[in-house]
């Protein structure tokens, strides 16, 4: 019995190497030392087991020293180390890393969800190395924008991970979804969005305020549930459906409310939503509108004119070095619009964030609003934010990285028809659909600044379309880039500010160090992760099981 101490002390196989664990946050690393002459091995806490084809931990280690970048580390990796001169040793276990709240998050981001339909069932497996919390629900995506999806009643179950699980009779259409929520993460992951058979659709049109809606479906039997929506409520619509022929029907109907339209010969079916005002008003003022945009785009002409003749006042009252305290406090609202690259990224962002609220400015960002964010939809939070700024002053400030560059490339090719590599639920992605508008137009007086930290980004790098605006490099244009936003450049003559410059510049510095020990340790950033991003996109077309990543960050340390 090993648990005596005379046993423990005199008999050799009793005896068990001892591990010895530090964390080094310079390197980003953590360095685990054993004795010589035994044998490592790691493995995840967690029942049932975790299986990942990318994991570093599948084999035993010979060596007395191995390094773990933070990155791969979660709460419940341990550590076992045995004797390697005995036969059958006993082996230490301990799990080093479980009080350890920072590595937390790299749970979420090495979790992933398969997916697989199989006759009228949906199959998912949620792979996670740690025991999760959350819950699993299948929702109805709304409109092309991905902005939307609802969720589909007594469809909720409470994540199961690494095991099998289903939702039973599913309906494979384009507009299904399915909704994680664990802790502050949502995510919506789409299986049948890049299949274009649809099995049914509905069109609707309109005459004199009637309204005709034609379901047209490749299966014969199949039936179908319509019901009016009112506020919160859905009423069931006394059906009167015209079948034309065994795969189409037809309904006549005359109402301003809205209407959804499901399968009801399943469990589980996406309610497509159709508001006849809507048809009614694109019918009749559609000619109108084109009129209207050919008129507005030569106003917009004739102001692009005059403004080039009168930019080099413009400039000379923007950057006035006299401007007080009062001027600039009509412009205390900033909107922050960011790429998250990788976590330490986000914890930059974090500091300039957390550096302009203590200046007084009400900042708005979606890492503080996650919440929020995921109730209302990417691209509707982003509108209202941006209305927000914009009505009262304020700034919209787009902080460029390397993964904002690469975004916005591939933000202009996805308008030319070419499939973009990156989520399309990405809070960066889903900004530039607010922002971009206006910048193509040339509508950023005064209202959008582009910073980039110089250690990070080239500036060269950053689209030529936001030439047009103030761009500046940070921390070494610290004052001029405070001074656009509405800090004061002259602070002799008011009082003392909140926070000096020099204070901002070293936990900006500290920072963004951070960062570049990083990007130095998963070196060359995104070269590699683009050309596998693309070559996995071509063999998933063509396997019966698609893995859809929780989010989409790099693919060097996860999904």
């Amino acid at each position: 019995d090993c648990t005596l101490k005379d046993f423990l002390e005199n008999i050799t196989w009793c005896k068990v190497p001892n591990i010895n664990t530090t964390l080094d946050n310079k390197t980003q690393q953590a360095v685990i030392n054993i004795p010589e002459n035994s044998h490592m091995l790691f493995k995840y806490n967690v029942t049932p087991l975790f299986v990942s084809t990318n994991s570093p931990f599948a084999d035993k280690l010979e060596g007395t020293e191995v390094h773990l970048n933070f990155s791969d580390i979660v709460p419940c990796l341990c550590v076992q180390a045995w004797s390697a001169t005995i036969e059958d040793a006993r082996r230490a276990e301990e799990c080093p890393f479980s009080k350890y709240k920072q590595f937390q998050e790299n749970v979420w981001q090495l979790s992933s969800l398969a997916v697989e339909y199989k006759g009228k069932a949906l199959q998912w497996t949620f792979s996670s190395p740690c025991n999760t919390v959350g819950q699993i629900s299948l929702c109805s995506k709304t409109g092309d924008t991905d902005a939307l999806c609802h969720e589909i009643p007594h469809s909720r179950q409470t994540i199961q991970i690494n095991k099998l699980n289903e939702f039973k009779s599913v309906d494979p259409h384009p507009s299904l979804c399915i909704k994680i929520i664990s802790g502050d993460h949502v995510n919506f992951s789409c299986p049948f969005d890049s299949d274009h058979s649809f099995l049914w659709k509905v069109e609707s049109k309109v005459k004199h305020k009637n309204i005709t809606l034609t379901i047209h479906h490749r299966i014969n039997k199949m039936n179908f549930s319509i019901c009016t929506v009112k506020g919160n409520k859905c009423d069931h619509f006394p059906q009167n459906i015209k079948v034309i022929n065994e795969q189409m029907k037809q309904l006549n109907l005359v109402s301003q409310d809205c209407f959804q339209v499901w399968r009801s010969d399943v469990q589980f079916s996406p309610r497509i939503t159709i508001c006849p005002f809507d048809i009614y008003a694109r019918a009749r003022w559609t000619p109108l509108l084109v009129s209207f945009l050919v008129l507005f785009t030569i106003v917009i002409f004739m102001i692009t004119i005059k403004t080039q003749i009168l930019k080099g006042c413009i400039k000379v009252i923007k950057f006035k070095p006299t401007a007080t305290v009062a001027d600039s406090s009509t412009n205390r609202k900033v909107l922050l619009l960011y790429s998250l690259d990788y976590n330490l990224f986000e914890k930059l962002v974090n500091t300039l964030a957390s550096v302009l609220c203590e200046l007084k400015f009400q900042v708005a960002v979606d890492l503080w609003k996650r919440r929020e964010l995921a109730d209302q939809g990417p691209l509707p939070w982003f509108h209202s934010q941006k209305n927000k700024v914009t009505e009262e002053g304020g700034k919209i400030l787009i902080l460029f990285s390397k993964g904002a560059s690469m975004k916005c490339n591939e933000w202009f090719q996805s308008s030319e028809g070419v499939k973009t590599m990156h989520d399309p639920y990405d809070g960066f992605m889903a900004s530039l659909n607010c922002v971009l508008p206006d910048i193509i137009k040339g509508n950023v007086f005064e209202r959008y600044i582009v910073a980039y930290f110089e250690d990070l980004q080239k500036k060269e790098d950053i689209p030529d379309i936001f030439n047009i605006m103030p761009i500046y490099g940070l921390p070494s244009q610290l004052p001029e880039f405070l001074q656009e936003i509405g800090v004061q450049a002259d602070v002799k003559s008011v009082q003392k500010p909140t926070i000096c410059q020099s204070t901002i510049r070293n936990r900006l510095d500290s920072a963004i160090k951070e960062c570049q020990l990083w990007e130095q340790t998963h070196m060359p950033w995104c070269q590699d992760h683009c050309k596998l991003e693309l070559t996995s996109e071509g063999q998933q077309e063509n396997d019966a099981v698609t893995h859809y990543p929780l989010i989409q960050m790099e693919m060097l340390s996860m999904i």
